[in-house]
């Protein structure tokens, strides 16, 4: 901006210095007009001097009236070079001989051109001719010749206003710029700066106004430069420092993201102190928001991992436990011991009683485990009636006997307050490891465990043993697993193979409907699906898919006239409300078809009130009831006879024990008297050979079941 000025300034000078220099040459013009008119007038007036015509009259000393009287006269000036009189036939009057110089400012002869500039001993002349004439007559007499000095006059009797008139001079070189001595008129009037150089005159007025100009200039930047510092100063102090100290406070509130962290600065500018406000108010909140946020995510933690219902940990919890045990386990952490624990018979407890009777077993149970292990063991729930404990280095004995303690406290809790008539029983699997390998297996050992004592009437803890874990792995593949699942939930592929129970005359009383489940090419066996049936606690799913399969089989009338069909079921499933409704729909054939439920010994002796119960509302709908495998586990004579049972079917134990020696033959023999004479109907089972057949007629059965008949077929 400032150079811009400056520039101006000078252009202003330059355009100012330029049209006086215009004035000067309009002035040195007007002047050479000046002189011309001058000597046009100083010839005019010579040529009528009486001594002009004089001289032309009398020659006779014409040379001494030149030189002497002449430049003495009133009628010569300063500025004239010379004068000549010519003849009328324009010679000189006075003729000089070959060796006298010649005038550098007058011809010896009146040229052509009477008025004319020239160049003459490096000085800008004027040469003037004018003809003298008798004054009578008009004749002409000759003429006159003047040299008029320019330059010398110019700077003499010439008044300039822009030229200093000292500096007038015929420009140097302009000799050899000219062709000829001779100056055009009208190109010294036109550009007389190309014959004449001159300075302007020095004006005291236009040096005094550029000089206070450029005061004006350097004031205007020194101002400049003092404004642009003050502009730093007042930049850095009320912009970049307070910009800065924002920036250290941003990048503090980002290193102690969960801090309330007070600023410590105060700024000038209000705009920035409302910034660091704003950003200490959002700090307090946001620090605010974040302790709720992590509050709530506290909560939703525990919440997430925590049972609503008994307050333990849930399965979730369980979960991230197995899997930090797994982590952290090492060959220093000793031996890991696990326990699970579940009510034998919980699904039927919640439907016999209700769900609120079941959820306050639950709280009974939960509460008794939390109360006999130690403050420091972790119970979890996870899932139904399934509770689990870690315990870390512990040892066999210790963890067996904390087991029994525990089924203990629970044999006391009140579970009978809450109306519940039978005995709520708990069975305990216990595992353990020493190995990391073995740590992700607890859960699966113990289950497996479990699963033994669940089926054990005496020992409801048992330790996980080595060889039950191929035992656990025979059970099926994940494959055959996915098969039996899929069957149970679906109850495609669900496949009824009849095996015929003959009469003495081996006449067919009924079959017994033996499940299958049939996927593709595949046919899996009793034995595979129990294993997952029983591991997995599905008993009233598969009950419930046989009786809808044998539901299918009448509809489609596949079974025979006159006969019926008899079909297994467990005690869990004998306790289910929803297989009442399912049996109440299989009732409508009983008066057509034969239909027997038949249930084991150990069906029988757990839960009997309530078992006993369940039975007679069957038999009521129309149902008979067989007692199956009997003489295979711990039958009760004093049991059988206060059960609603109207078959006794004997293990094929007892039936090829017929065989055996009179002693054998002759208990089993009476067993079976007896039983017939209490009225039960008797089937025996096992009969593959026609001796056996006849031992079993003997012996009073009235019904017969064994390969020697048929073997289980599909319909």
């Amino acid at each position: 901006m400032f150079w811009y000025l400056y520039q101006s300034a000078q252009t202003i000078k330059l355009q100012t210095e330029q049209q006086l220099h215009q004035a000067a040459q309009q002035e040195l013009v007007n002047e050479i007009k000046s002189f011309i008119a001058l000597g046009d007038q100083d010839i005019s007036r010579l040529k009528n001097w009486d001594e002009v015509h004089q001289q032309l009259s009398q020659p006779r000393y014409y040379f001494f009236w030149r030189d002497e009287r002449v430049k003495v006269s009133h009628h010569w000036r300063a500025y004239f070079n010379e004068l000549e009189i010519y003849n009328a036939q324009g010679d000189q009057l006075f003729q000089k001989g070959p060796n006298a110089p010649l005038s550098p400012f007058l011809p010896q002869q009146v040229p052509a051109d009477l008025a004319s500039f020239s160049l003459e001993e490096s000085a800008l002349n004027y040469r003037l001719f004018a003809e003298v004439s008798q004054r009578q007559t008009a004749t002409t007499l000759g003429y006159l010749g003047l040299n008029l000095n320019l330059i010398g006059w110019l700077r003499q009797d010439a008044q300039f206003k822009y030229i200093e008139r000292a500096s007038l001079t015929t420009r140097p070189g302009l000799e050899a710029d000219l062709n000829k001595a001779f100056v055009s008129l009208d190109a010294l009037l036109t550009h007389p700066d190309r014959f004449i150089d001159f300075q302007l005159l020095a004006s005291p007025v236009d040096n005094f106004l550029w000089a206070l100009i450029q005061d004006f200039i350097r004031y205007i930047l020194l101002y400049a430069v003092l404004v642009a510092i003050l502009f730093m100063v007042f930049f850095r102090y009320s912009l970049v420092r307070p910009l800065v100290g924002l920036s250290a406070y941003l990048a503090e509130l980002k290193t102690q993201p969960n801090q309330v962290v007070e600023p410590k600065a105060n700024y000038m500018v209000s705009e920035f102190e409302d910034l660091k406000n704003s950003l200490a108010s959002y700090n307090q909140a946001l620090v605010e928001a974040q302790q709720k946020i992590e509050a709530q995510r506290q909560q939703a933690y525990l919440q997430s991992r925590t049972d609503s219902l008994s307050g333990l940990p849930n399965r979730r919890a369980f979960d991230e436990a197995m899997h930090g045990l797994s982590k952290v386990f090492s060959a220093d952490s000793g031996c890991v011991g696990f326990m699970l624990f579940d009510c034998d018979y919980f699904k039927a407890i919640n439907d016999s009683y209700g769900h609120l009777v079941g959820d306050k077993v639950i709280n009974l149970t939960a509460r008794a485990l939390v109360e006999c292990l130690p403050p420091s063991t972790q119970v979890f729930r996870i899932g139904g009636d399934e509770f689990s404990v870690i315990l870390l280095d512990t040892e066999p004995d210790r963890l067996r006997q904390m087991a029994i303690n525990c089924l203990a406290h629970l044999k006391a809790m009140p579970f009978s307050e809450l109306g519940i008539n039978e005995r709520v029983h708990f069975s305990v699997g216990v595992s353990l490891s020493t190995h990391q390998d073995t740590v992700q297996k607890l859960h699966k050992h113990a289950d497996i465990a479990l699963y033994k004592a669940k089926h054990s009437l005496h020992d409801k803890v048992q330790l996980f043993a080595a060889d039950e874990e191929s035992a656990g792995k025979t059970l099926v593949s994940n494959e055959r697993v996915g098969m039996i699942m899929s069957a149970l939930r679906t109850g495609e592929g669900i496949e009824m193979h009849l095996q015929p129970i003959v009469s003495v005359d081996q006449e067919v009383i009924y079959y017994e409907a033996l499940v299958r489940i049939r996927q593709q090419d595949c046919l899996i066996f009793p034995n595979e699906i129990f294993d997952v049936v029983n591991h997995r606690h599905l008993e009233c799913e598969l009950d419930l898919q046989v009786i809808e399969a044998i539901n299918q089989l009448f509809k489609a009338g596949k079974v025979a006239e006159r006969t019926g069909i008899s079909l297994n079921f467990s005690s869990q499933s004998l306790m289910q409300l929803d297989l009442q409704v399912a049996l109440e729909r299989l009732a409508a054939y009983t008066q057509t078809y034969r239909i027997i439920i038949e249930v084991t010994e150990t069906t029988l002796i757990t839960n009997m009130d309530l078992v006993t119960a369940k039975l007679k509302s069957l038999r009521a709908l129309g149902f008979k009831v067989a007692l199956d495998d009997f003489g295979n586990g711990y039958s009760s004579i004093r049991y059988l006879a206060n059960m609603p049972v109207d078959i006794i079917k004997f293990d094929m134990t007892l039936t090829q024990a017929l065989e055996l020696d009179s002693k054998t033959r002759g208990i089993i023999q009476s067993t079976a008297s007896m039983i017939r004479q209490a009225g039960y109907k008797l089937v025996m089972e096992g009969i593959e050979t026609p001796s056996q057949f006849e031992a079993a007629k003997q012996a009073g059965a009235t019904g017969f079941q064994g390969y020697y008949f048929g073997k289980p077929k599909a319909v």
